[in-house]
């Protein structure tokens, strides 16, 4: 009998054990904390906007796209509202303030250049412009209902309020899948409007064929590539047309010109659902309808799943623990914008997270680059940061000598090489004979910006010296080493900024270190802003500077120092003191106490910068995310380091928000390994770190290689709510520098 009773006993433990695993809820994975809407909304917090916006423009946002796409997806289907305002206002050709949406398009950018093959459903009388933001009445766009807007990895949804639309969309990598669920209506519409793209590479020339009651294909010709699609929809249409100018033809089944579009109509009952797949290709028909194969079905949800699944499989290489909800949501959420700008050859934050959690397919990137002669980067660093950096880093399946080559030509041979090169040789820096107070902020042509270009040259300059010196190549070693120094001679010691010089060498003048400019001396920035771009020789600059002190105290006036300058500049924002956020140039800053014996306030400060200018809201990125820059930083600051100096390998400590972070690393070899990071104590009040570990060994330096990244390996920090003023203090501890250490 007690068998029996025992056997009762355990099924009804069972029971109730799994109907208590049923009633809770499932875990949420890494993929479930993305919002794909964090960043589409202007920054409006006064307290961190400087000056801006400039009289008569609206604030910058993130300008991050939206909509869904696959990890490595070409296709990026996502919702426009429009394409104006000045330069980035509307870079990916959306804005979550504008209150109407004139269609979802398959490839998009953040800087205007895309918008391609837009698809709009309507019901009601057929309209074929889109109307403006201001009067959606006038042509085919919508109000939307922000409330039953979200956006997720691989997924969107918005109400489209003036036609009772539901609109999804999810796509695969080349891919995009629509699903509209309409009301009823014996007047639905699906309209693709083949003269709408983006205002930096507008339409010139397209062309539609309806080829059956369920098919339609064509083109965009643009200024700078064509773009094919290959369409199918799953109901056959009632009716179809055509039209080009002003002039609808209804049964016609093709046109080519500009403006032209398409549309086809439907008789539908209350909430159908109308389906459309639409394979793209940038290189010709027959590949656009090979891409639709992507999509095997009509299965949306189940393509929906893939494409998540794809995503959470590629986020889940770093799985944290601890923190708020709201942080865990910044985290993810910016995880998945790096790992969405692909592994392009970023300078620098961005390009860090890959080398560490996507090794493979930066190896395969590198393997795969052809290198040639670069004009300088968009402030002076190029790519030679970038190719050291994965050396560095462990990622030698490339052809290191010929990116040296390319490098190296670059960088002294004025023909075809960097920018202003000739007097970049001659003098050691470039020169200027533009008054600064000379014509509006951004009157300037060509490349003026000659303080962050010189400085930018020098970096580029050592960093080539390491590419040089990995291949055993002294002597170019020694003569690129030689001019990493050249930083010192933009330095004016009486007013302890970095500034341009006439081509007779005086400095040019008046001089305001807090007047902002677009492109001449410093683009888009000020003097405060470009005083610390030698990340190779803090050092260096802490002695020209006057030592430790006076080096922690020009960091503190910077940090502290109101930003009230005449003159607004839209990219200058996300402000803390003098320091900006909101713009690529600066964000090292913060590490930098930790080169000059404080590291405290470093671990402070960027607590301090995470809490107040990453938000999970739709406003919440204070600056253009160029492309996982801004969002790179949050990412690397949240696990508790930052590479300011990338070509080398090295990472400078923070301080970390979760209680654990594990990284999932692969090696391009298949090897698999996990490194842990752990922050015993930390809350909102423990930022500060009293000791720590690197694998099982007290670490006093605030700073570790990629190196000790091991199988196995741990990074373990004591955190408490009162600076440890002695941890990492010694000045022997402080990061590497060209030039050395004084004890």
């Amino acid at each position: 009998m007690m068998p029996i009773i025992e056997s009762l006993c355990l099924l009804i433990l069972l029971a109730v054990l799994s109907a208590q695993a049923m009633a809770q809820p499932a875990a949420r994975r890494p993929v479930d904390y993305v919002n794909t809407l964090i960043g589409t909304a202007p920054f409006e917090d006064k307290q961190y906007l400087g000056n801006n916006p400039p009289p008569g423009e609206e604030l910058y946002t993130g300008s991050v796209v939206p909509g869904a796409m696959a990890v490595d997806g070409l296709v990026r289907l996502s919702p426009d509202t429009d394409f104006d305002g000045i330069y980035h206002v509307r870079g990916p050709s959306y804005r979550y303030t504008d209150p109407s949406v004139r269609g979802f398009s398959h490839l998009h950018h953040e800087y205007n250049r895309n918008a391609n093959i837009l698809f709009m459903p309507i019901v009601g009388p057929l309209k074929i412009v889109p109307g403006t933001r201001d009067n959606p009445d006038e042509g085919y766009r919508s109000r939307k209902d922000a409330r039953q807007e979200h956006g997720a990895a691989g997924y969107y949804t918005v109400f489209l309020s003036d036609y009772g639309i539901k609109v999804e969309l999810t796509a695969t990598r080349n891919a995009g899948f629509h699903r509209y669920t309409f009301p009823q209506s014996d007047q639905a519409h699906i309209i693709i409007d083949l003269a709408s793209a983006a205002t930096a590479n507008p339409v010139t020339r397209a062309h539609v064929d309806i080829v059956d009651n369920q098919t339609i294909r064509g083109w965009q010709e643009c200024g700078r590539f064509t773009v094919y699609f290959h369409a199918q929809f799953n109901k056959p249409f009632a009716a179809f047309g055509t039209w080009s100018g002003s002039t609808v033809t209804s049964g016609s089944n093709s046109a080519t010109g500009l403006p032209i579009g398409a549309f086809v109509d439907f008789k539908t009952a209350a909430n159908e659902v109308i389906l459309a797949k639409v394979g793209i290709s940038m290189s010709s028909l027959d590949a656009a309808k090979q891409n639709l194969a992507e999509i095997a079905d009509w299965d949306f949800d189940r393509v929906h799943r893939q494409t998540s699944d794809g995503w959470n499989q590629l986020l889940s290489r770093i799985e944290v623990e601890g923190a708020s909800e709201a942080e865990r949501i910044n985290f993810y959420t910016s995880l998945y914008r790096v790992l969405a700008a692909g592994t392009s050859l970023g300078w620098p934050n961005a390009g860090a997270v890959q080398c560490i959690i996507r090794r493979e397919a930066v190896a395969t990137r590198l393997a795969s680059t052809r290198w040639g002669p670069s004009r300088g980067g968009f402030w002076g660093p190029a790519q030679a940061s970038w190719i050291a950096g994965a050396y560095a880093r462990g990622l030698r399946n490339f052809d290191l000598a010929a990116a040296f080559e390319a490098q190296r030509r670059s960088a002294t041979v004025p023909e075809g090489g960097w920018d202003r090169l000739a007097d970049y040789l001659r003098l050691g820096y470039i020169t200027t004979d533009v008054s600064t107070t000379a014509g509006p902020i951004d009157d300037v042509p060509g490349r003026p910006d000659v303080v962050n270009r010189t400085l930018g040259y020098a970096y580029e300059d050592y960093c080539i010296a390491q590419l040089a010196r990995h291949l055993g190549r002294e002597r170019d070693y020694a003569y690129f080493m030689s001019r990493c120094g050249n930083y010192r001679l933009l330095f004016d010691p009486v007013t302890g900024f970095m500034r341009g010089r006439r081509p007779d060498g005086s400095w040019a003048a008046p001089f305001n270190p807090a007047d902002p400019f677009a492109q001449s001396f410093y683009r888009e920035g000020t003097a405060w802003h470009y005083l610390w771009l030698v990340p190779h020789d803090i050092e260096g600059l802490i002695r020209l500077l006057g030592g430790r002190e006076a080096f922690i105290a020009k960091l503190d006036e910077c940090f502290g120092t109101p930003y009230r300058p005449e003159k607004p500049m839209r990219d200058v924002t996300g402000m803390i003191g003098q320091y900006t956020h909101g713009n690529e140039h600066d964000r090292y800053v913060p590490y930098l106490y930790n080169y000059a014996g404080a590291p405290w306030k470093s671990q402070e400060l960027v607590r301090r910068i995470m809490r107040v200018l990453h938000r999970p809201t739709p406003g919440g990125l204070c600056g253009m995310d160029d492309y996982g820059l801004l969002t790179g930083w949050y990412v690397l600051s949240a696990l508790g380091f930052f590479p300011v100096e990338p070509a080398s390998a090295i990472y400078v400590i923070g301080s970390p928000i979760f209680e654990r972070a594990t990284l999932h690393i692969t090696e391009p070899d298949g090897r698999q390994y996990d490194f842990v990071i752990e922050a015993r104590g930390v809350s909102d009040q423990n930022v500060y770190i009293q000791s720590a570990t690197l694998n099982g060994q007290a670490l006093e330096q605030p700073w570790f290689r990629h190196s000790d990244l091991i199988p196995d390996g741990r990074l373990v920090f004591e955190m408490g709510p009162q600076p440890n003023k002695q941890w990492a203090a010694n000045p022997a501890a402080a990061p590497p520098s060209v030039t050395p250490v004084m004890p």
